[in-house]
């Protein structure tokens, strides 16, 4: 074909056309360079889209990560906060408790004291009931005594009385109750028994009042 071309045209034209056409390849070369550039460059910007996209992705998760560690520190800080008011609050505690103990402590000391207060007082009340009861008992007994003794005074006087002013008979009769009110022996007794004179009634004891 380049043989019918070259006898008919000229040769500056073949020349021509085919430094068109080694231009044209070049440029087909270079487009087609360009454009395999341009793959390669749009898969890379891809891969980087790519990359990009789980960049900001991996970003994304590392916000929602940091927030979720702020809002851990957070809950620690509101838990540590927490955990030292109860620490204040255990210490306050114990030092109540410890408050409590020794106000219990001087409270049982305080009733021991006055349990032993209250058994002396027990027992000198009752020493003091004893001595009382002794007492009354005493004075019970002197009182008995002093009323037998009045008793005894009383029945005396009488039985004098009668013993001076009744007759023979009965004044004898009363010897013995004189005898025993008297405390006489048996001795004294018939001494008395023996000076009792004869008599009719009171004339014979007191004769100046039948003179009168």
């Amino acid at each position: 074909m380049e043989r019918v071309v070259n006898t008919r045209f000229p040769r500056f034209l073949v020349h021509s056309e085919r430094q068109e056409k080694e231009e044209a390849f070049l440029r087909n070369a270079h487009m087609s360079q360009a454009l395999e550039l341009s793959r390669v460059e749009a898969r890379h910007l891809a891969a980087e889209c790519g990359d990009l996209a789980q960049l900001q992705q991996l970003h994304r998760q590392l916000e929602q990560d940091q927030a979720a560690c702020k809002l851990i520190k957070e809950n620690e800080a509101a838990r540590q906060a927490e955990v030292e008011e109860l620490k204040r609050r255990v210490e306050q505690l114990t030092g109540s408790e410890a408050a409590l103990q020794q106000t219990v402590r001087e409270l049982e000391a305080d009733i021991c004291d006055k349990n032993k207060k209250i058994k002396t007082l027990d027992n000198r009340i009752a020493d003091m009931k004893k001595t009382l009861q002794r007492e009354l008992q005493a004075s019970r007994s002197d009182h008995r005594a002093q009323e037998e003794q009045d008793i005894s005074r009383r029945y005396l006087k009488h039985v004098v009385l009668r013993f001076l002013t009744a007759r023979e008979l009965e004044a004898r009769q009363l010897t013995r109750a004189l005898s025993v009110l008297l405390r006489l022996s048996a001795h004294e007794e018939a001494l008395l028994r023996a000076a009792l004179p004869p008599r009719q009634g009171i004339s014979s004891w007191f004769p100046s009042l039948t003179n009168t």
